[in-house]
């Protein structure tokens, strides 16, 4: 796993040199979010360059459960959906039927009475928040499609 590591954080120090000198051609303005990103991301990779020399303790650090390749398909084939029916149906509704598909499927346990209406309620709020805030206040225009 070190040489992963190290190998990781190297591709990941060529990228953030590369889109820094990309940056440059941008307004000052233009260039302060994309420069504060790539400074976090060439931190963190220097981190984990020095870190990948140090001897790691024994044991695992997360348990390993036999199904995980099947729940995160699932979830992907979800967004490739929400990403084909985005323009036809509008975000709006396509965001909250999709995010709220895919918050009952990764935690089945969570599927009965109060426990299911309560995520399915705190996905539509937060879709409707972030709707809201940049379709109204920063007027970010979304897809509209047949309903909204």
């Amino acid at each position: 796993m070190k040489t992963a590591d190290r190998i990781a954080a190297l591709i990941l120090l060529g990228i953030s040199a590369y889109f820094l000198f990309e940056s440059k051609h941008f307004s000052p303005f233009g260039a302060l979010f994309p420069r504060v990103i790539i400074y976090i991301l060439g931190i963190l990779a220097l981190i984990l360059f020095v870190l990948s020399f140090f001897k790691k303790g024994g044991g695992k650090l997360f348990e390993e459960t036999k199904s995980v390749y099947l729940p995160v398909a699932i979830a992907f084939i979800l967004v490739i959906g929400w990403v084909a029916l985005l323009q036809y149906i509008g975000f709006f509704v396509t965001s909250i039927f999709f995010f709220s598909l895919i918050t009952v499927f990764l935690d089945r346990k969570a599927t009965k009475g109060p426990v299911l209406i309560k995520r399915l309620l705190m996905t539509c709020g937060s879709v409707t928040g972030f709707y809201l805030f940049f379709a109204k206040v920063m007027q970010v225009p979304f897809p509209e499609g047949i309903f909204f």
